[in-house]
């Protein structure tokens, strides 16, 4: 789930067979009124099935991210208009960011490349010093966001590919929306009577600004929504922190 394009957009179907007994679609609401606008069919300009994992939007840009690519959104028609391939290999890529113009993916083998949104073809391979990216999260202007463990954080550089800042939180990373110069990172501390808890981080520096546990476990999604931040949960509610 994320908020874009004056909607907030959700993927909804077969999720847990990945539309093997039930077709997927990308769901655009209204985020005043919670009313389903569009159901848009999870296929490729050429028909073929596609199975997203994520959504991304970036600066009017829709995307629907697969474990082997990604599929372009028109938000003026409501239709699937373009498809990138980003598997290398026959591997799936260890995360798909948007920048607007097109997707960042980091490769199985660990190597972190753009592709051109109209061609597909990889434009450059980005350098990376460590700590090596275990997944890649999102982006920003001028930098991106990696997972170095699975409680580390880092903010690299995409012109050098140079480490910004890097932070280690509780015992899991299991969420991170990044929103202007804040990062809402939703982690698990680690001890087994803790709760799930959300930090918000400075994105430039990686100082805590302000933190809250959670009533409920885990996270399938953060949006922010005006001045509100939702965070839907794998038990099918959605909390909404302000």
């Amino acid at each position: 789930m994320v908020a874009g394009a004056g909607s907030v957009w959700a993927i909804a179907g077969d999720l847990q067979y990945g539309g093997d007994t039930g077709p997927m679609r990308l769901l655009r609401i209204d985020p005043e009124t919670a009313a389903v606008v569009a159901r848009i069919p999870m296929r490729t300009p050429a028909g073929k099935r596609f199975v997203p994992v994520d959504v991304q939007v970036d600066r009017g840009a829709v995307w629907a991210i697969g474990l082997t690519g990604a599929l372009r959104i028109d938000p003026l028609r409501d239709v699937a208009d373009l498809y990138v391939p980003l598997a290398e290999g026959g591997a799936e890529p260890r995360g798909v960011v948007s920048d607007g113009d097109g997707p960042w993916v980091l490769s199985a083998a660990g190597g972190l490349r753009r592709h051109d949104a109209r061609t597909g073809r990889a434009e450059r391979a980005l350098p990376l010093s460590r700590p090596a990216p275990l997944f890649l999260l999102g982006e920003a202007p001028g930098t991106l966001t990696v997972l170095t463990a699975k409680n580390g954080l880092a903010v690299i550089e995409r012109a050098t590919g140079g480490v910004v800042w890097a932070a280690t939180l509780g015992a899991d990373v299991n969420g991170v929306l990044r929103d202007g110069g804040t990062l809402w990172v939703e982690y698990l501390p680690g001890a087994a009577a803790d709760r799930d808890r959300l930090v918000r981080l400075d994105a430039d520096s990686g100082r805590r600004l302000a933190q809250v546990t959670l009533p409920d476990e885990g996270v399938a999604g953060m949006a922010k929504v005006g001045r509100d931040l939702w965070v839907a949960t794998p038990g099918g509610r959605i909390v909404v922190v302000r």
